[in-house]
């Protein structure tokens, strides 16, 4: 979470009205009260609603292997920014390289440079809710068994026969 509150407050700098609303429940309230913008929401019984009063999705994490709310974020509308220890890297690097930022002084600037142009936050809204569709248990199970054929050098019935 540092990683996100410090690209935010970048972004609050040059966006003073820009929000960061955070879902859910822990010790995170303490640790960033003072931050301007941020607002922690807690348990909240339907997250879609809370998706509905954003335009951008924030997951900037020192390791992720494969996180679903940055699909769920894609699937609502949201354009996300994620870092580079984030497992949809690859599925946003296909959308806009931008959208995977090595640090939070990138990730800033790409949140920045969206807020500043909502055609572009339209364009690439559309881009990320094709991304995912059709996203469903057997294709994250297909694409991890693809994942983990490349890596182990395995080949699968998805890429050219089985062992």
């Amino acid at each position: 979470m540092d990683l996100s509150i410090e690209a935010f407050k970048r972004v609050r700098k040059a966006v003073p009205e820009a929000r960061f609303l955070l879902i859910g429940k822990g010790p995170l309230r303490e640790a960033y009260a003072g931050v301007e913008g941020v607002e922690f929401l807690g348990f909240v019984e339907d997250p879609g609603e809370c998706l509905k009063k954003c335009a951008l999705f924030m997951h900037l994490s020192r390791f992720d292997p494969y996180p679903v709310s940055v699909l769920e974020g894609m699937a609502a509308g949201l354009v996300p920014v994620v870092s580079e220890m984030t497992g949809t890297r690859e599925l946003l690097e296909a959308i806009d390289t931008g959208l995977v930022a090595a640090d939070p002084a990138h990730a800033a600037t790409k949140l920045i440079s969206l807020l500043e142009g909502p055609a572009q936050i339209r364009d690439l809204s559309a881009k990320c809710r094709q991304a995912v569709r059709g996203w469903d248990k057997d294709r994250s199970i297909s694409d991890f068994k693809r994942a983990f054929a490349k890596i182990t050098g395995e080949r699968t019935a998805g890429n050219g026969g089985g062992r």
